[in-house]
């Protein structure tokens, strides 16, 4: 068993450094799993697998539809999205749709018991990311801006880009063991450690590091047909060394890019035992203390989810859900580009700086839509596929390039997404 878990840990490393890139909730996924991705990101009170109770609630090992038995899931997802921008300077127009991509995104699951009131867990996946590729399109223009003949030089020396934010990439990969302890059947409480693996690539090289922190739940039945879970998950800070270039002195600066603290509350009922669950998850995500995205300038973002399944015969399960998060990214309308601007301690122009935040780490949808099925091909394995649909979202911001001309900055997106899983229960 140690083998296989070193074993599945290696590949997710693997398909992660591939280079994932993605966007939901700010930039974290909706759901962990192919089954609380099915059901619109829930899995704070009743979560289905190992994978999505180890992401959501390590004290739900102990009350989840993993227990009592040992049970091991692999999941993949295959993530699609499409962004696309415009760099619109006066009257000129130019827009570009990223690269087209689509991003492997690997999950596995274990949980064991230990003894009576005591159960362990270990999983790994792929959980925040975000990322454009607009490298040889129309807004690649590396020379836009000629301020030669202002410094008395020849044409074509001193020039600037249109935009500077031409291609970002950003991954990250968490491992989370856990234990979870019940001092009575209808209570239990879990600690998990997140150690997060991120790389990080704004077209300079990509950068790797590591963070490390932990995550408190809490499950409690107060009867039997309802469930309710509460979890805290802590900062977890990382830092990209040598990373960009961003005051332009010609040395590449470190950058640190902390996942946010999440405060999560999860209610499920279950009005017809093992046929009908209902479940909701709200999440509020501080985006706006935390290292980097403050940076950004990122808000703070309540997200909403709401999940079913229904089992109208034996062995199959039917899915749907619906999940909402208000997008993060706060407006610097009639910006002036020829001010400077601050990221971490590096100046740089303020119109480059409004480009890296719009087009080039676009945190754009908002409603997401899920479907998914399950089949028990015994009473040790299980399949699980479901369906995500990110609807399309824009964000436009204006104000005035370095010269003072008009700018308009605008980024769209959508995303759709594969989910697929086997559960073996052993």
């Amino acid at each position: 068993m140690k083998k296989l878990i070193l074993l599945l840990i290696t590949l997710l490393l693997v398909l992660t450094s591939l280079g994932v890139a993605f966007a939901t909730n700010g930039d974290n996924l909706i759901g962990i799993g192919p089954i609380s991705r099915a059901m619109g990101g829930v899995g704070v009170a009743s979560p289905q697998d190992a994978i999505s109770a180890l992401y959501g609630n390590p004290s739900s090992l102990n009350c989840s539809g993993s227990c009592p038995g040992s049970e091991v899931d692999f999941g993949g997802t295959l993530f699609i999205p499409t962004p696309s921008t415009s760099v619109n300077v006066g009257t000129n127009g130019n827009s570009a749709n990223s690269a087209s991509k689509v991003y492997p995104i690997p999950s596995f699951g274990l949980a064991v018991p230990l003894a009576d009131q005591w159960r362990f867990g270990i999983a790994a996946y792929g959980v925040a990311g975000l990322g454009v590729d607009y490298r040889n399109s129309a807004i690649d223009r590396p020379n836009y801006y000629d301020f030669s003949t202002l410094y008395g030089k020849p044409a074509g020396t001193i020039t600037y880009p249109l935009s500077g934010a031409q291609f970002s990439q950003f991954s990250m990969l968490q491992i989370s063991p856990a234990v979870s302890y019940s001092p009575t059947k209808d209570f239990s409480i879990g600690v998990a450690a997140k150690i997060n693996y991120g790389t990080l690539d704004f077209g300079a090289g990509s950068s790797t590091g590591y963070g490390l922190g932990a995550q408190l739940g809490l499950t409690y039945r107060p009867i039997d047909m309802v469930s309710l879970g509460l979890v805290y998950t802590s900062p977890i800070p990382t830092t990209y060394k040598s990373l960009y270039d961003f005051s332009g002195t010609g040395t590449k600066n470190d950058m640190k890019l902390e996942a946010p603290q999440q405060i999560a509350l999860g209610v499920s009922v279950e009005p017809v035992k093992d046929t009908f669950l209902l479940e909701t998850d709200v999440k509020w995500i501080n985006w706006a203390d935390a290292d980097g995205y403050k940076d950004f300038d990122w808000k703070n973002q309540w997200v909403l989810g709401v999940g079913a399944q229904f089992k109208p015969v034996k062995g199959f399960a039917l899915r749907a859900g619906y999940d909402y998060g208000k997008n993060p990214v706060n407006l610097h309308n009639n910006f002036v580009g020829a001010s400077m601007a601050s990221l971490q301690g590096h100046s740089m122009p303020a119109y480059y700086f409004e480009n890296f935040r719009i087009v080039g780490f676009p945190a754009l949808v908002e409603h997401h839509l899920t479907l998914g099925f399950g089949y028990d091909f015994s009473t040790r394995f299980a399949l699980n596929v479901g369906y995500m649909h990110a609807f399309s979202n824009s964000l436009t911001e204006n104000g005035v390039n370095m010269m003072g001309t008009p700018v308009a900055l605008t980024s769209k997106l959508s995303e759709d997404s594969i989910e697929f899983g086997l559960t073996w229960k052993f």
